[in-house]
């Protein structure tokens, strides 16, 4: 059953095996990166 039940995970998701990094890396990181450039953006175009 184990075979049967990767094969559908890795036809939902083709990083079935690194799903919760990038859950975690998704989750944590690309927050902190989203708001790092629209901060860096309202800044450059406040002084522009």
């Amino acid at each position: 059953m184990k075979p049967n039940l990767f094969g559908f995970n890795a036809l939902l998701f083709p990083n079935f095996n690194y799903s919760k990094c990038f859950c975690y890396l998704l989750g944590q990181n690309r927050i902190h990166e989203l708001a790092n450039v629209a901060l860096l953006f309202k800044n450059a175009t406040l002084t522009s």
